[in-house]
């Protein structure tokens, strides 16, 4: 599984669909069943190890204008992809 991560982390193609697998793994986490909630934090554990982590707020206000005129950009969730994809 890390391996995977690995891949889609450093292809930039992939990267975005990151959260959309996280969004997948977060009904794993189940009290009645500890077999299913172990597998799903260990999947989460590997994802936050190969997820480089930043704070994209000061990149969203400083650097938000320009790159709605520069590149058409409409809503902050565009703006999230596009700084994703780079």
């Amino acid at each position: 599984m890390s391996v995977l991560f690995n891949i889609i982390v450093k292809a930039k193609g992939y990267r975005y669909h990151i959260i959309t697998l996280l969004r997948l793994v977060l009904p794993g986490i189940n009290a009645n069943d500890l077999e299913k909630t172990l597998h799903t934090l260990s999947c989460i554990e590997v994802i936050s190890y190969t997820v480089p982590f930043y704070n994209l707020i000061k990149e969203k206000i400083v650097g938000y204008n320009e790159l709605v005129q520069k590149d058409n950009i409409n809503t902050l969730v565009e703006h999230d992809l596009y700084l994703a994809k780079q």
